[in-house]
């Protein structure tokens, strides 16, 4: 389904089938998206700030410069997306699965990824001033050059590597 450039901003899309959909550079701002599946979908450069993504299904999608400032989150399912270069700055997200995903360069500035499963994400030269990874599993997640100046990393925010079985 090609929805590139798209006019979505507001729109109520609650648990809508989106898989492998183009919307790159769509204006998705402020859409209520929870529980939609978003697996495997284009929205490189496209606008989701204060976007709703609880619940939603966002693996293996492109994610690449999109901006998604303030959006939620919340127990999304993130893993093994490619989002170099996204913008989360105060996203919420909480108990996301964000492992194998690729945030090289992401900017997750207070962001909150209290309980995120993190593990081998790609973090390298990530901006994580002041993020919430309280309780985030980040074994084996690449943090080189990562900036966490003043993150939150009480209650154990786990950092160990796994040992081989």
């Amino acid at each position: 389904m090609n929805l590139r450039y798209a006019n979505l901003e507001g729109l109520i899309l609650r648990d809508v089938h989106l898989r492998g959909a183009d919307l790159r550079e769509a204006n998705l701002q402020r859409a209520d998206l929870q529980g939609a599946d978003l697996w495997l979908t284009k929205l490189q450069d496209s606008d989701l700030t204060e976007a709703n993504l609880d619940r939603a299904g966002l693996g293996n999608s492109e994610l690449g410069g999109a901006r998604l400032h303030k959006a939620s989150l919340r127990h999304a399912n993130v893993s093994r997306a490619n989002m170099p270069g996204a913008e989360l700055d105060e996203a919420d997200l909480t108990e996301a699965n964000l492992s194998w995903s690729i945030l090289h360069q992401a900017k997750l500035i207070g962001a909150v990824l209290n309980k995120a499963d993190l593990r081998k994400a790609d973090l390298r030269q990530a901006d994580l001033r002041g993020a919430d990874l309280r309780e985030a599993d980040l074994r084996d997640a690449d943090l080189s050059e990562a900036d966490l100046r003043k993150a939150n990393l009480r209650g154990g925010g786990r950092l160990e590597r796994s040992r081989p079985a």
